[in-house]
């Protein structure tokens, strides 16, 4: 296949690359299609309680971010039904919002592993879920039976934990249906600034998934009537940090505890992120050169630790 020779070409010169450069200094995080040569001068940020980057990590997102010379509508990463080109993907580096292609594809990865685990708990909506119940003539539970009925590979009300992930002028934020503790919760990286907002959408967000479990179960659910939280979360001290946030919380909120990480965290994560997405063993890409290399891959999205909030 053609993505196969050309990723495998890059992958091969940056692996003579990276062995000759013994230092990773901070680099030039320009991106320009004038430039001849890799940057593989790319300082890879660490994380407390994380694990540090592998040599293909560092390799697969040197290929991916820091490549001028890589295509930008070259596809590394087809997952599923997701489809990701290296233009889509640049929004992982430093000082870019998420986009929502990333954001969708991040939650099928979550989705999947548990279903590899034989049980679902987290159910996580794409974020045209939420665009499409927002409109000023709601949506049909008819309508609506793709996101939670025909297209799903389980029960929905088998899940502890609704995610409905939104992104308004350019902010992520995130509801959590939480079934098992009855209340609905927003993690917002920046509160105070998205609560109006937050308010403004909460009442349709509550009313259509009571209207959808309602349905599922066969009796009322009183989701409209359930508390609403704000827990104490990590926050963002930056503006297009947002939606590297709410991939932090959609995968370690877990309804009442969350794992500690701070803004500091976040170059590590965007990283991280993407890495796993490149060398996630269902990655068609990635499976097309995985033999040429004969790595085994070990795919972990992120690994799971909780703490309290205080």
């Amino acid at each position: 296949m053609e993505y196969k020779s050309e990723m495998l070409q890059g992958f091969t010169s940056l692996s003579l690359q990276i062995q000759r450069s013994s230092a990773m200094p901070e680099a030039n995080m320009a991106h320009t299609q004038e430039a001849n040569n890799f940057q593989t001068n790319v300082l890879f940020p660490h994380a407390s309680d994380f694990p540090s980057f592998t040599e293909l990590e560092k390799k697969a997102i040197v290929y991916a971010l820091f490549n001028p010379n890589g295509p930008f509508d070259e596809n590394l990463v087809i997952l599923w039904t997701s489809h990701l080109t290296r233009s889509e993907l640049l929004c992982m580096r430093d000082g870019n919002w998420v986009s929502s292609a990333v954001m969708n594809c991040v939650m099928d990865v979550l989705v999947h592993e548990q279903l590899a685990n034989g049980l679902v708990k987290r159910h996580y909506f794409p974020s045209y879920f939420a665009e499409k119940i927002l409109k000023d003539e709601p949506p049909s539970l008819e309508e609506l039976k793709a996101f939670y009925q025909s297209l799903l590979k389980y029960d929905l009300l088998q899940c502890e934990l609704l995610f409905i992930p939104l992104c308004v002028d350019s902010h992520w934020f995130v509801y959590v249906i939480n079934l098992r503790d009855k209340r609905v919760e927003v993690l917002n990286s920046l509160p105070m600034d998205g609560f109006t907002i937050e308010l403004k959408y909460l009442l349709r967000m509550k009313e259509t998934c009571n209207d959808i479990l309602s349905s599922l179960s066969g009796r009322p659910m009183a989701i409209t009537e359930w508390p609403v939280l704000l827990p104490e979360l990590p926050i963002q001290k930056s503006d297009c940090d947002c939606g590297i946030f709410v991939i932090c919380y959609m995968e370690y909120w877990d309804g009442r505890l969350m794992k500690s990480f701070a803004q500091d965290d976040i170059p590590y994560f965007r990283m991280k992120v993407l890495a796993d997405l490149l060398l996630h063993p269902e990655n068609k890409v990635f499976k097309a050169i995985k033999n040429d290399y004969s790595l085994h891959i070990s795919h972990h999205f992120f690994r799971r630790g909780k703490v309290s909030i205080h």
